[in-house]
């Protein structure tokens, strides 16, 4: 009985350090969507004369946006405020990003729509140009960071497995 509840713990460890490090993908995943959403949306925005809930259509029904859960939670009906709407849903959505990536992410929904097409499609230029740089940090912490998780779940439930015996 002793030995199985030390190899629970020995198991809940390594398993913790392999969800942190999916934590670390997702996040990756996540960021790097973004920036392929922000040049989605510069495109329509370019070449369509399409309103935010049409470009928003577009979005959720692209499958390589599948990671943006948000978009989903977008209201798309004209009674609500779409920028209201995209923060709100931004807020209930359960990702595994910083408050400052999802604060980012809140503030696409009050650009679009917001001007005309040149000045939405500047703004949404600087919001591209920051999600690389967060895409490109994020990727160098999965390199560096996912296997030692792995690695420290690992070892520290071999450690405390081995002082409990």
């Amino acid at each position: 009985m002793k030995l199985t509840g030390i190899l629970l713990i020995f198991f809940a460890f390594t398993f913790f350090g392999i969800y942190k490090a999916g934590e670390l993908k997702k996040r990756r995943i996540i960021l790097s969507d973004v920036v392929l959403m922000l040049e989605k949306l510069t495109t329509f925005i370019h070449f369509s004369n399409a309103d935010v809930f049409e470009l928003c259509r577009m979005l959720m029904s692209d499958s390589s946006l599948s990671s943006l859960g948000f978009l989903e939670g977008i209201p798309l009906d004209d009674t609500e405020n779409f920028s209201h709407g995209w923060k709100s849903s931004v807020t209930r959505w359960n990702a595994p990003l910083s408050a400052e990536e999802k604060n980012l992410i809140s503030d696409i929904g009050g650009v679009l729509g917001s001007t005309d097409a040149d000045g939405q499609i500047s703004v949404l230029s600087v919001y591209k140009s920051r999600f690389e740089s967060l895409s490109a940090a994020a990727d160098e912490k999965y390199r560096s960071n996912s296997r030692m998780y792995c690695m420290l779940g690992t070892l520290c439930g071999a450690l405390v497995s081995i002082i409990l015996l």
